[in-house]
């Protein structure tokens, strides 16, 4: 709670019950709200394979950690990446007979579609949709930070949008009118307003 300075010692007041035309809905949409970074919602914890590996281990890996993306390295450059679906399409569709043992750069993807990690969710969508991608790495001064997929973007926004409706439903609540008057504005019950 936000003190304001009187005479003397600050003490807690109520906020200022909003103007006639002004519901809470109204003042919780001209709210200024911090969209979330791509660092705030990104993996950081990484599963990724080597160049020379063989795609049945990257497979395995894939399921092992339940994901399905992992990004290839060359040491610690990111040279690729490879998804279950270049390992079902790419290579077991097109080689059956020679799946095991072949290098997981026959059916990586070089080109590397990345996003800063203080980018903004909103960007992230937006370069996912335009590469037509739901998983992006997220990259700073050319090393690997993370990886940012289109579910931990969905599931923060959701996050958010629950906690933007308990406290839209609390204001609805406070500034409701007063029982028998068509007064609206702070409740005076246990409040501290005078």
């Amino acid at each position: 709670m936000s003190a304001t300075m009187l005479s003397g010692p600050s003490r807690p007041t109520a906020p200022s019950p909003p103007s006639p035309a002004t519901t809470p809905t109204e003042s919780a949409a001209r709210s200024p709200v911090h969209e979330p970074r791509v660092r705030d919602v990104m993996a950081r914890e990484l599963v990724v394979c080597q160049r020379t590996d063989a795609c049945h281990s990257v497979a395995e890996q894939m399921r092992e950690h339940n994901v399905g993306m992992l990004p290839v390295m060359q040491g610690d450059r990111v040279v690729g990446v490879v998804t279950d679906r270049d390992l079902a399409i790419r290579h077991l569709a097109q080689n059956p007979g020679r799946v095991a043992h072949r290098s997981v750069v026959v059916c990586m993807t070089p080109e590397v579609v990345a996003i800063g990690p203080d980018a903004k969710v909103s960007e992230a969508t937006h370069v996912m949709r335009s590469n037509g991608v739901r998983r992006l790495l997220v990259m700073e001064k050319g090393r690997l930070q993370g990886i940012v997929t289109l579910d931990d973007i969905t599931s923060e926004v959701g996050r958010l949008a629950g906690a933007a409706l308990v406290v839209q439903q609390a204001l609805a609540k406070y500034y409701a009118p007063r029982k028998g008057t068509r007064e609206s504005g702070p409740r005076e019950e246990g409040l501290g307003v005078e």
